[in-house]
């Protein structure tokens, strides 16, 4: 932690993945004046979601581990002060099919073209 007193320093978080948005998080619930900044029109990084044909879909790996008591997640929320509910409902949505008719494991990098996306609108890549 940054030692001092909180109200004659200033922070700046690099970055709104769920990490800087967590230490920015910690370091405002302690007094510290952040700021957050990120490439990103949307923060989360690895943590967010896009939505394409109805469905929505993780840009990441989904993190729900840490939330029982005494984990990771558990202590961060108490920290901020954050109360958990007691439990919590999932949905399952329909499930979303890709048929691929040929080896993936045998592209190469320049044979997978990627939609590149920025603030929502579709860009070309170069």
């Amino acid at each position: 932690m940054i030692a001092g007193d909180p109200s004659e320093k200033r922070v700046v978080v690099i970055g709104a993945g769920i990490g800087g948005l967590t230490t920015a998080a910690l370091l405002a619930r302690r007094g510290y004046p952040v700021m957050v900044l990120d490439q990103a029109y949307v923060p989360g990084g690895c943590a967010s979601t896009f939505k394409r044909r109805g469905f929505i879909f993780d840009v990441g790996a989904t993190q729900v581990a840490g939330l029982e008591a005494g984990g990771i997640h558990q202590q961060i929320f108490e920290s901020l002060g954050v109360p958990l509910p007691a439990s919590i409902e999932l949905q399952v949505n329909q499930p979303f099919e890709v048929t691929a008719s040929i080896n993936l494991g045998q592209l190469t990098h320049e044979d997978v073209q990627v939609e590149l996306y920025q603030g929502g609108v579709r860009v070309d890549g170069e």
